[in-house]
């Protein structure tokens, strides 16, 4: 592998692994120990073939406005869903039964506990059944059905049936986007009534959602906000979006 290929590599993979969602261009090049000309002609080559964003000096994966499948959203606003996962762990005491939905930011949540509380757990998510796997501290009700590959779920009549069957202290949610009256998107109407009936067995909701899910859409399956719930969403979070969060219920919104 040539230098230049190499460099280009190491980019894409600074960008993924979670520490940032954007890097400064003087940083960078630190990183690389490069000149920032030479880093300069590689952001170019880069951003021409669509793979990163160069903008106020700092470089940025893309933000796609396509929903993202389970495997391409674990790149997206890592270091914020890290924060936010980092955040929710805070809710979460020992002896507790609790609900975690599908998804990256869950999954960092459950990555996060570090086998540190005394829990049983209810997940249709394969990306936190991976992450909790070796915390011995931690029960695991597997919701069954059928595996949705696009987004690493399980879903369908049985996960459904087992839910009727458990209450549970907290549910921690994942979302695909969010809208004030509509509540939480989901990719198919399966999802979407799971994600409804998560919600409706815990005494109270945690949405965790980053500043990228507050776009608009056009998805036809929905979940509503539940009676009590919070949010905790990244800084970057449209301030206008997050009062109507407020007037559409929400008895909390917490920034990191």
């Amino acid at each position: 592998m040539n230098k230049v290929v190499e460099r280009h590599r190491r980019i894409i993979n600074l960008l993924s692994d979670g520490r940032y969602d954007k890097i400064h261009n003087t940083k960078l090049a630190q990183i690389l120990n490069i000149s920032l000309p030479t880093l300069r002609r590689d952001l170019i080559t880069l951003e021409k073939e669509g793979k990163i964003i160069r903008k106020y000096g700092a470089v940025s994966l893309p933000q796609h406005k396509a929903f993202p499948t389970g495997r391409e959203s674990v790149v997206r606003n890592m270091g914020a869903k890290n924060r936010i996962a980092q955040r929710a762990a805070q809710f979460i005491h020992d002896d507790e039964f609790i609900i975690f939905d599908a998804g990256t930011t869950t999954e960092r949540l459950c990555i996060a506990l570090n086998n540190t509380k005394k829990l049983t757990v209810a997940t249709n998510g394969l990306r936190a059944l991976n992450a909790l796997a070796l915390q011995d501290k931690v029960n695991v009700l597997v919701l069954g059905g059928f595996l949705h590959t696009e987004s690493d779920n399980i879903h369908g009549s049985s996960a459904l049936a087992m839910l009727d069957n458990v209450h549970a202290h907290s549910a921690f949610m994942g979302a695909q986007h969010i809208h004030p009256q509509q509540g939480i998107a989901s990719l198919s109407y399966e999802q979407a009534s799971l994600k409804t009936k998560m919600m409706s067995r815990a005494n109270m909701v945690y949405v965790l959602a980053d500043s990228s899910k507050f776009i608009d859409n056009r998805s036809p399956y929905w979940s509503a906000f539940p009676e009590n719930w919070v949010l905790i969403t990244d800084k970057n979070t449209d301030t206008a979006k997050l009062a109507e969060l407020h007037r559409a219920g929400a008895q909390d919104i917490i920034l990191v």
